[in-house]
């Protein structure tokens, strides 16, 4: 099995992108994951993992997640989804990218946050 990254580290603010990461030579069975570390108590985070084709000129949006905290180390959240579960991402795909966007997340809150793909 192979892991890919595709995030790990801080997210403060709405609009934080993880660089993107190519998934044009992965195709076959793969799964995504996602995993809040912390979040600040009561504080919410939409989360959402995009592909493109066109260094994301025209961005598809894939899995996306909503939650609230407070999440800690010792309480953190999983989510993982598999090509059965968003059969029109583009891995595969000629030029295909993919990265984790934050679409919002409440003012004064830290999300400790990692993504990666696992083929």
């Amino acid at each position: 099995m192979t892991i890919t990254e595709v995030w790990d580290g801080n997210i403060t603010a709405a609009g934080a992108q993880a660089t993107e990461v190519d998934i044009s030579g992965i195709d076959g069975d793969w799964t995504i994951k996602l995993q809040v570390e912390s979040l600040t108590e009561a504080k919410k985070i939409i989360l959402a993992f995009e592909d493109t084709v066109d260094d994301f000129s025209n961005s598809v949006i894939g899995p996306t997640v909503n939650t609230v905290g407070e999440i800690s180390k010792t309480a953190d959240k999983v989510w993982s989804w598999t090509y059965r579960n968003w059969p029109s991402l583009r891995f595969g795909t000629a030029s295909a990218e993919l990265r984790l966007n934050c679409l919002s997340i409440d003012a004064a809150t830290t999300a400790h946050v990692r993504a990666w793909i696992e083929y």
